[in-house]
């Protein structure tokens, strides 16, 4: 896959949404996004298979904040993460595509 903008818009969201936020499992990704559950694991199989998402190995998980502040995550779920490819297709990307960061409890 070579151009960002001819994905489908859920594929873009979740590109952005774990390039911004970092590895994510699906059930939280889809309350993130607003969307539904099957639908975004269809999505990620998808991107996988494109190789743009793969699978986290490890039995933990780290989250930066920046670069002195990680917080270490024993892991429960399945997590994804952007491959090499899918960063250089995000940096190549044109398109600017909003997602929403904040957790669906903080919203208004």
């Amino acid at each position: 896959m070579s151009d960002f903008s001819g994905l489908p818009e859920l594929d873009q969201k979740i590109l952005v949404y774990i390039h911004k936020a970092g590895p994510v499992f699906p059930a939280k990704l889809a309350k993130r996004l607003a969307s539904d559950l099957g639908e975004v694991r269809s999505r990620i199989q998808e991107l996988c298979k494109a190789r743009l998402l793969e699978r986290v190995t490890g039995s933990e998980i780290v989250f930066r904040k920046d670069k002195r502040n990680a917080i270490r995550k024993h892991r429960n779920h399945t997590y994804f993460t952007l491959t090499r490819q899918g960063k250089h297709l995000l940096r190549r990307a044109d398109t600017e595509i909003d997602v929403n960061l904040r957790p669906p409890w903080l919203q208004a």
